[in-house]
């Protein structure tokens, strides 16, 4: 492993750092295990991921890494430090879905050995009894938000206890959705928390990206892209085929006879000020449902209950009767049989965007990535850990999302459980890590 350390000359500046740690939590700390960190050496070491984990240590850190690029060895290493640090604190690990927190515990405990024993996988299947048990003797927990959020509210685990919190597919922590509401509930009970953040694409826009930032507290950011220096040596050179795939004859006269029939509906709900864009084809359910819940609530919602009908009707979307779609332990199962070479073609819509572990391919073609900036970044992180390896898609438009302005991002400053300890130097002391 290697271990860094303060600087010994520096011992005021060391106890101010330990005094911090003893002031700002209600949890136990390990003094002397606090005074340095650990990072494995049973993987090959890359510097951005060590520069990243130490950053990671001492700030609430978005981190943004192409697909393969070791993100999750970087959450294992916070997770472990924060474990040896507070020996009676809770480290949470967030996936929005169950496949995903099922991959991350095998991935975490294979990287840093967070022993089982010390480990819970918290999902709807386990009866509020046992998720008492399991809060009140466990400390590493792997869960999706909407699971923590049940839990928080309810009373059954303590949000004081919680010292590392790791948001995996950080880009949904907008508006309402259960990451929010977690990080809400703990900064109510306590401000000495640990945020790391991680995302193959934090989002394609400014203001997106500023949402995450505000909403997981997030007072550093770390990205890197596969040109970078520290990066590219990781990773091969990209083949792109831009295919240009224009719309049938049919489908145009198809797509005509619709925008002749939603275009007097739109005028209609933009001349009584109920939306704000006149074209059609820009118009999304989103947008549409948005619209309608506004409406709603509008002082006018009674004498013109016919706008009612036009956005129920622009809203409106055709669901297919017969595909109940496919359960996620099905879904596993597909995933593990095409890594094992059982069939050679996976045919995917956006789950496979996840950050799900799909495994080696030759050819990627994917359909929709000009408006998907998270799934252009996810074909590039594939393709990049491949000697041989291409991607067919649509030709972008230069918006794909860019970190290059973070700088400009209000970020959040609080107190913090760690800060950083002056001068830090590597040590080597052996090879691999158990705890």
């Amino acid at each position: 492993m290697i271990t860094r350390r303060a600087a010994g000359e520096d011992a005021q500046a060391q106890n101010r750092y330990l005094d911090i740690l003893e002031r700002s939590s209600f949890t136990e700390i390990d003094h002397e295990k606090a005074q340095h960190f650990v990072y494995p050496t049973n993987y090959s070491i890359r510097d951005y991921q060590l520069t990243i984990a130490e950053k990671a240590l001492y700030h609430n850190t978005l981190v943004s890494l192409p697909t393969g690029l070791g993100k999750t060895l970087i959450a294992a290493v916070v997770m472990y430090n924060f474990y040896r640090w507070f020996p009676t604190g809770k480290i949470v690990f967030m996936a929005p879905t169950k496949p995903l927190v099922a991959q991350q515990i095998r991935a975490c405990h294979e990287i840093m050995g967070i022993p089982l024993s010390d480990t819970a996988e918290l999902q709807g299947n386990v009866p509020p009894a046992m998720r008492r048990v399991l809060w009140s003797t466990k400390r590493v927990f792997f869960c999706t938000p909407q699971s923590l959020q049940n839990d928080l509210r309810r009373g059954v685990c303590t949000a004081e206890k919680f010292v590392c919190i790791v948001v995996d597919e950080a880009h949904r922590a907008t508006g309402n959705y259960a990451y929010c509401c977690v990080v809400q509930e703990i900064e109510s009970k306590t401000h000495f928390f640990r945020v790391l953040a991680l995302s193959a694409t934090p989002g394609a826009k400014f203001d997106v990206i500023q949402d995450v930032v505000t909403n997981l507290r997030i007072s550093h950011i770390e990205s890197r892209s596969a040109d970078d220096a520290d990066v590219k040596k990781y990773t091969h050179a990209r083949q792109e085929e831009v295919i240009v795939c224009r719309l049938g004859t049919q489908i145009l006269q198809i797509k005509a006879l619709f925008l002749k029939c939603f275009t007097p509906i739109v005028q209609r709900l933009l001349r009584g000020n109920i939306i704000q864009y006149g074209d059609p084809e820009k118009l999304s359910s989103w947008y549409v449902l948005q619209a309608r819940e506004r409406f709603r609530k509008s002082p006018n919602y009674a004498s013109n209950r016919s706008a009612e009908s036009d956005l129920a009707l622009l809203g409106a979307s055709g669901k297919a009767k017969e595909n109940k779609g496919q359960s996620q332990k099905v879904q596993q199962d597909i995933v593990r049989r095409f890594r094992l070479g059982e069939f050679n073609v996976l045919v995917a819509t956006c789950i496979a965007e996840e950050g799900l572990d799909i495994g080696e391919v030759d050819l990627i073609v994917s359909f929709d990535a000009l408006t998907s900036p998270s799934l252009v970044r996810k074909i590039h992180g594939i393709e990049e850990q491949l000697e041989l390896g291409s991607a067919v898609l649509p030709e972008r438009d230069g918006a794909a999302h860019s970190l290059e302005a973070s700088s400009s991002l209000d970020m959040h400053f609080s107190p913090q459980v760690a800060d950083s300890p002056p001068e830090l130097e590597p040590t080597i002391e052996g090879e691999g890590l158990c705890p």
